[in-house]
């Protein structure tokens, strides 16, 4: 992420950090711009992961920024648009780029900011397991 200079996710993590030659995924998003959900496009969906993974590999304030950011925009109520709306996945600049709808995996990083923040930790499967 930072070698690609990806260091603002307030509008999410993106699909891919660099952008996929159009001769190499087949034609299906042929024509689209770099803005498109499927081309570089930014969204809060698999955030959980991207945050959960940094603390595992012991990088927790990169792990905290990533989560600050995601958890101002959840705030602000400027992260998702509802069905149609286009807000689901931005351009890195927050210009809606498209998706035909809610992606409820997009709320499960606030999963994460309770396990990280919540005075009492929620119990994770791995916990529980023993």
């Amino acid at each position: 992420m930072e070698e690609a200079g990806l260091d603002d996710v307030r509008n999410g993590i993106p699909l891919n950090l660099w952008r996929i030659p159009e001769d190499e995924i087949g034609g299906v998003v042929f024509g689209l711009p770099m803005g498109s959900y499927q081309q570089g496009g930014y969204s809060h969906h698999g955030a959980r992961v991207v945050v959960e993974a940094l603390e595992r590999c012991g990088m927790r304030e990169e792990a905290d920024r990533v989560l600050e950011q995601l958890c101002e925009t959840i705030g602000d109520d400027s992260s998702f648009g509802g069905l149609g709306s286009g807000k689901d996945w931005r351009m890195a600049d927050g210009t809606p780029s498209g998706y035909e709808g809610q992606l409820v995996e997009g709320f499960s990083v606030l999963a994460a900011a309770l396990q990280r923040w919540r005075a009492h930790p929620v119990p994770t499967l791995e916990a529980e397991r023993g």
